[in-house]
């Protein structure tokens, strides 16, 4: 059950993705960042292979 409903722009997707690869924001707003992509409805979005811990359509969340 969604309690959200969450829809991003290109730009907006795109500024938090800069968030996550740069990695000079502090750590609660790359995970913040995580969490609203995931949430996108506007498409699927998974982190970088190999980087571990989020990813989306149907997949679970690891801590690699």
């Amino acid at each position: 059950m969604k309690k959200y409903r969450v829809t991003l722009t290109d730009q907006e997707v795109g500024l938090l993705e800069d968030i996550t690869r740069k990695g000079k924001r502090s750590a609660p707003i790359i995970r913040n960042a995580y969490i609203l992509l995931n949430a996108n409805e506007g498409g699927q979005w998974k982190r970088a292979k190999g980087r571990g811990y989020f990813q989306t359509a149907g997949g679970h969340d690891t801590d690699t």
